[in-house]
């Protein structure tokens, strides 16, 4: 009987930690080698549970799932030692809590409970593994789910340092209770503390989660403000084509005095080839003018370009603002980032595809940058926050970007769904003094 406890125990703890490692991670290899390593390590521990040797169990239980880390998730030599290291902080915890316990209410003695005795040992491994389930479950709750890029904290081996710790310390208590035979007070004492190391492990974990969220979020911002250093510079480069095209133009009657004294020559090549370097240089007059701002003129031209061939119809009113207070980087991080949003929500719309911008004085010192769209779906909110639909989107990042350049001036971003006009709006306020 008690070989069938230690196998459903074994069994019970693979499933567990499978949990914990199919919400947090993605799989790297397919299932029937998963599921043969899984079945390997439930051999190994079970084999070895007939030796009588606790240690060698815990030891086993760490490298199983070391293993598992590894090979089945990919995961980095740091980041699979980390999380095996957790497992075992949070089973020896959770099972030296409920020995401590029992010992404390039943007075049995440390060896029967282990390998004589079957009712003793039933309850003892049922309370151990609904606690340690708990235990992983909320560490599941709290975790990062981690998908193809593996990060990795710098604060992973500390911390897993203090699992280890973790584990020596419970050691020492399971020794101490063996040897010397303690008392109730300290029996209970020992059972809170391996109560409180369980949590312990836990917070630490959540501060582990906690650092990875921030690292990840970090990324995502430098990603963003790349994209908008970039963004900024292909709108340099069209205010330059820009003057480049209004030079030309400007000197049209030259051109055409040219055209005319080949023609009078009879020289068609070169007329022809004349007339293809001008149009070379003149290019695609694709900017537009909206304000007397040039960067938000190329802003709002790229994307009125863009979407007005997909029947998306676009009302603006931005007016002769001064936008000095910002710099072209801020400018291009608040308008383009909100009519990259507005934009491709409109013309995801079945009926209506519109797109209102409006940028207007408020007060004397405040400049309020209004952008208002159709929508064919109502935006997923996460966090408190809205998530952009686009395909390949950073999960709300570019609002988050926006909402920085409004903090860096004193100002607020405000969103907001109209789901009886099926709109989206967003209305930023910045204070041009800051």
């Amino acid at each position: 009987m008690n070989d069938l406890i230690y196998l459903a125990t074994f069994v019970f703890e693979i499933l567990t930690g499978l949990f914990y490692f199919s919400v947090k991670f993605t799989r790297a290899v397919s299932r029937p080698i998963a599921a043969l390593i899984f079945a390997a390590a439930v051999a190994v521990q079970y084999g070895a549970s007939h030796f009588n040797m606790p240690y060698l169990n815990l030891a086993l239980f760490i490298l199983c799932w070391f293993a598992v880390g590894k090979f089945v998730y990919g995961l980095r030599i740091s980041g699979a030692a980390f999380h095996a290291g957790l497992l075992a902080a949070l089973m020896m915890s959770t099972e030296f809590a409920a020995t401590f316990l029992l010992k404390l209410f039943t007075d049995i003695d440390a060896n029967d409970l282990f390998f004589e005795d079957t009712f003793n040992l039933l309850i003892l491994s049922v309370l151990a593994k609904i606690v340690y389930f708990i235990g992983v479950y909320i560490a599941s709750k709290i975790s990062l789910r981690e998908k193809s890029v593996r990060i990795l904290a710098p604060q992973t081996l500390p911390l897993l340092i203090l699992s280890a710790a973790t584990l020596f310390v419970l050691i020492g208590m399971d020794e101490t209770v063996k040897r010397c035979a303690p008392d109730k007070s300290i029996l209970l004492v020992f059972s809170l503390a391996s109560l409180f190391l369980l949590y312990a492990n836990l917070t630490v974990f959540a501060v582990h989660e906690y650092t990875l969220r921030l690292q990840k979020k970090n990324a995502e911002l430098l990603l963003q403000n790349q994209k908008n250093e970039i963004d900024t510079e292909h709108y340099q480069s069209l205010i330059r084509q820009k003057e480049t095209e209004d030079i030309i133009l400007h000197d049209t009657a030259k051109h055409m005095a040219a055209v005319r004294a080949l023609a009078v020559e009879g020289d068609g090549d070169r007329i022809v080839s004349y007339i293809d370097s001008v149009y070379n240089d003149i290019g695609m007059n694709t900017l537009r003018r909206f304000s007397s701002n040039k960067l938000v003129d190329a802003i709002v031209s790229r994307y009125y370009n863009k979407y007005s061939e997909l029947g998306v119809d676009f009302f603006c009113d931005v007016r002769d603002i001064d936008f000095s207070f910002l710099a072209d980087a801020e400018i291009t991080a608040l308008l383009d980032n909100l009519l990259s949003n507005a934009f491709a929500a409109a013309a995801a719309a079945e009926k209506k595809k519109s797109v209102d911008l409006s940028v207007r004085r408020q007060n004397v010192h405040f400049i309020v940058v209004s952008v208002v769209n159709t929508c064919g779906a109502i935006p997923e909110k996460r966090n408190g926050r809205f998530i952009s639909a686009k395909k390949g989107d950073q999960h709300g990042v570019g609002l988050a970007s926006v909402n920085a350049v409004v903090k860096k001036h004193g100002g607020s971003l405000r969103t907001d769904f109209h789901e009886d006009a099926m709109t989206f709006e967003a209305v930023a306020v910045l204070d041009d003094t800051v």
